[in-house]
């Protein structure tokens, strides 16, 4: 005949045996995600990137004279890319990436910016934050809903940024920009990342001398892709 320990033991075994089972289901899971992530995590920061460069090398074509360098800013392990474009002895623009929270999930932006400065030639950040002029607007990552939300992505609404300078970028009551029928949060959300990513990245932006040796760099290394 069992004692009472060995009755209660059963009797707690019995009723917390589905939490603790639940307990371990989620620690498997958890560590698996983290597997996951790790392999996954560089094959879409390198998809991103090639979008980045695609777009990059439309918007300011080679056979114009363009060329564009990357130049990363930070600790190594946490460095952020800008995207200089330079035309001969040039600078002409600066692009970087912008992230926010769009209706159904993250989005993130690469943010163009032209401003024309002598390549090696030190330049104020804060006079190109106020002054540069938006070239481009390209979402890599977006999810909006197909034919209302990603309406805010196409090109008939992100021409509306262009020419505008950071502080122009805002709408109703703060500035101009349309906000699109059916596509609210859509759009207020790229305004939104434009607005308050872009001057500090801008006012962030690496020094004339990091600038030039990225772009020496460059082009070594494309005049020894072609020898």
């Amino acid at each position: 005949m069992p004692n009472l320990r060995e009755i209660d033991l059963r009797v707690i075994l019995k009723k917390y045996y589905p939490i603790v089972f639940l307990l371990i289901v989620f620690a498997v899971c958890v560590d698996l995600l983290g597997m996951v992530w790790k392999i996954t995590e560089p094959l879409i920061a390198g998809g991103e990137r090639d979008a980045i460069v695609e777009q990059l090398e439309k918007t300011f074509p080679a056979e114009e004279g363009n060329e564009w360098a990357e130049v990363k800013v930070g600790p190594e392990d946490d460095a952020y890319s800008y995207y200089v474009v330079v035309n001969g002895d040039n600078i002409i623009n600066f692009s970087f990436m912008g992230a926010g929270a769009g209706r159904n999930g993250d989005i993130r932006v690469l943010i163009s910016f032209g401003y024309e400065v002598p390549l090696g030639e030190e330049f104020d950040a804060q006079v190109v934050a106020d002054e540069a002029t938006i070239d481009m607007i390209f979402a890599t990552k977006q999810i909006e809903t197909p034919g209302i939300g990603d309406k805010a992505f196409e090109i008939e609404f992100t021409d509306t940024f262009i020419d505008r300078i950071v502080d122009e970028v805002a709408y109703a009551p703060d500035g101009d920009m349309d906000i699109i029928t059916g596509a609210t949060v859509s759009t207020k959300a790229l305004i939104d990342i434009v607005r308050e990513e872009a001057r500090p990245r801008l006012e962030a932006l690496p020094s004339a001398q990091d600038i030039e040796t990225a772009v020496i760099a460059m082009r070594a290394a494309a005049a020894g892709a072609t020898e």
